[in-house]
Order: C-alpha cells, then structure tokens, then sequence
C-alpha cells in the first residue's frame, strides 16, 4: 500500500516538475501555472474525483468563515516574518533571489492583473491542493500517520515546493520552502482544512507581486 502512494505523490509531482522544467527551458513562466492546474486536477483525480476527492484535499467547507479569514491573515503574516528574519541569511550564502521572470511585471498595470488572476487560481488553489491537501497527508500515511510523520510530511513537501521555485535562484528556492514551512503547520493545525492556506497563500503573493509592479 505504501509503494502505491509513494507512486501516486511521484505522479503528481512529476507533472509539477516537468512543467516547471518546459518553463525554465522555453522561458515561458505559463507553464509553470499549466503544470500547476494539471497536477492539481491529477490529485483530485486519484483522491476519489467529485465531492470525495475535494473534500480529500481538504476542501471542505470550514466551521468558520471569519475565524478562516483571521487565521488566514495571521499565517500569511508569519509567513512573511519567517521570510524577512532569514532572508539576509539567505542572501549572504546564496545572493538574492531571482525575480527576473517576473520582471515584466513592472509598472504594466494589466500584466499584474494577469498574475493577480494566476495567484489566485494556480498559486493559492492549485499550489495548495497539491503542495498540502494532496502531499502531506500522504506522505503523513508513508510515514505511519502519526504527529512525528506529519511532521515528517511538512518538511518533505515544503522542499519539494522549494525545489518546484528554483528558478528563483537557491535562495529564493530556500525561502519559498520556509513559506512552505508555515503553511504546512497551519493546514495541520487546521485539520486538514485548505481554505486557511489557500487564503493565506494568495494574500501573500498578491502582496509580493503589487511590491514587484511598484519596484519595491
């Protein structure tokens, strides 16, 4: 049974992988967003497909939507403390990440409204799906399903989404994987619910990518 999920989470993250390479190759970051969907969609699909296998991802609906928003707001911010007490750490070892691909970004307002639309449907639902509903309790189930494999989870799925943005350079690889770290305890501390995480995730990229169409 074990050799089954292991093979199944292979699955799914080789689609991720292998759009994100096609991205990096042809230049063309929408790739990357495509493999996202894929994957996403891949992992719904081998969760038991309709209501069954979005409420295996953790898609169902929460006990609260407005505690939902506040722990959303709350994540999202730890996230960002996280990254800015490493990031001159980070930079020191490795230099500063790589946000070329995402230049284009700046000062063009409807290229910001096509990532604004990408971040929250690729990004905050499409990551989350795959990177938490889909991996970490599977991974958890590898493990032994027990708080010591959960953990187990969140750290290996929070390097495997560090290594899906290394085209940000190491640092910025490493950094997303601590994102990732935050994000993982706070869909464990929710249950298994993804509405907190997939709130958190696109409040923080919406944030980071206005930032980069103001240069900042």
């Amino acid at each position: 049974m074990n050799g089954r999920r292991v093979g199944l989470v292979a699955a799914v993250l080789g689609i991720v992988f292998l759009f994100t390479a096609i991205a990096k190759w042809t230049g063309i970051v929408m790739f990357g967003a495509i493999g996202v969907a894929v994957a996403a969609v891949a992992a719904w699909y081998v969760g038991g497909r309709g209501t069954a296998g979005l409420l295996g991802l953790g898609l169902g609906r929460p006990r609260s939507w407005a505690m939902t928003l506040i722990s959303a707001l709350v994540t999202a911010v730890l996230g960002q403390l996280a990254v800015s007490l490493l990031t001159p750490l980070a930079v020191g070892l490795w230099g500063a990440p790589d946000f070329s691909a995402l230049g284009a970004i700046q000062g063009h307002p409807w290229v910001l409204a096509k990532y604004l639309v990408i971040i929250w449907t690729t990004a905050a639902f499409g990551e989350e799906i795959v990177f938490r509903g889909f991996l970490i309790p599977r991974i958890a189930q590898v493990y032994g399903d027990t708080w010591p494999a959960k953990l187990g989870a969140i750290v290996t799925a929070a390097i495997f989404f560090g290594a899906a943005h290394a085209y940000q350079g190491l640092s910025g690889a490493v950094l997303t994987g601590v994102i990732a770290l935050v994000y993982g305890a706070a869909f464990v501390a929710a249950r298994g619910n993804l509405w907190r995480t997939i709130l958190a995730h696109g409040l923080y990229d919406s944030t980071a990518f206005i930032l980069l169409y103001l240069a900042k």
